[in-house]
């Protein structure tokens, strides 16, 4: 039964919550003053290693596109998908065309456009970074093994074959594989 009692108990309850809301309110405050050289210093790390970490995400996809190769150093790795462009409107109408909706289902139609040549949808590759949950540093201090210098040659082959990379582009990447060699031999 809806009484004034039960109002009374709501308006406590709401009370109460401002006043803990008051009182996390002052004590975060207060912490924020004692802690801000440490929440300064934390703030400016973390805004350095989203720096490091977008110019490691530059050179290990220039490194890919030019060597092919997906394991990187550290864990680091490539992941390649693929992204659709294409005109919403045409794809609707394809879509009723192929009896798959009366409205556009994306997910549908992009699975389906991923496996099928439709005239209006070209691709793009799309490159992702990937990073470990932690860096694997024993492997950075290693030097490369025969198997890897063989596995980057094929790669840099590989990608000249196909025609991702000109001549130019490969002879420049054996040559950066020689020299990275010939410093860890030093």
């Amino acid at each position: 039964m809806f009484t004034k009692e039960l109002l009374l108990d709501y308006q406590t309850k709401i009370d109460e919550v401002e006043r803990l809301k008051q009182e996390y309110n002052e004590k975060k405050r207060q912490f924020e003053e004692e802690n801000e050289n440490l929440i300064l210093t934390l703030n400016s790390l973390q805004a350095g290693l989203e720096m490091k970490k977008g110019e490691i995400k530059v050179l290990a996809e220039a490194d890919f596109k030019r060597t092919g190769v997906k394991k990187l150093l550290g864990g680091i790795g490539i992941r390649e998908g693929v992204n659709l462009i294409y005109d919403t409107d045409r794809a609707f109408v394809w879509a009723k065309e192929h009896s798959l909706c009366l409205q556009l289902d994306t997910k549908a139609f992009e699975k389906i456009a991923k496996e099928t040549d439709i005239d209006f949808v070209s691709r793009e590759t799309k490159i992702t970074v990937t990073f470990p949950a932690k860096l694997e540093l024993g492997e950075v201090n290693q030097t490369m093994k025969k198997e890897e210098i063989e596995e980057i040659l094929e790669s840099i082959l590989s990608a000249f074959e196909e025609g991702r990379i000109s001549r130019p582009e490969a002879e420049i990447s054996i040559i950066e594989l020689f020299k990275e060699i010939v410093e860890e031999v030093k």
